[in-house]
């Protein structure tokens, strides 16, 4: 369930719950997670950064979009090429345990988001 106006995602699903962990578990996705916080970089670009091969870079990301944690955007860098990059716009990743069961919040920066959109408009 996501809420627009607070830029919040819950997931309750146990399986969800899990591949989110499982994602973000790993040393790699952790540095393409920071690495993207502060602009859009292709899978090329990633790879550099954070100094895994180019199939992994694909791997990890390919798992975090899946998971919503990443987003897909196009670069147009003429008018035949174009390359896929990546970002996001999370603030923090919180576990809430309950007596009903797990679930995860995920909280965007919705005044960064409001800002790629007016930029593009």
């Amino acid at each position: 369930m996501t809420d627009q106006a607070t830029g919040t995602q819950t997931i309750r699903d146990e399986a969800d719950v899990n591949q989110l962990f499982e994602a973000i578990r790993d040393p790699d996705s952790r540095a393409i997670i920071r690495e993207t916080r502060s602009e859009a970089l292709t899978a090329k670009e990633l790879s550099e950064r954070c100094d895994i091969a180019t199939s992994t870079a694909y791997r990890k990301i390919e798992r975090l979009v899946d998971v919503g944690i990443l987003t897909e955007h196009v670069r147009f860098t003429s008018k035949t090429r174009h390359a896929h990059e990546y970002t996001h716009d999370i603030d923090s990743i919180e576990l809430d345990v309950t007596n009903t069961g797990v679930s995860v919040v995920i909280s965007e920066d919705v005044a960064e988001q409001t800002d790629l959109r007016l930029s593009a408009d």
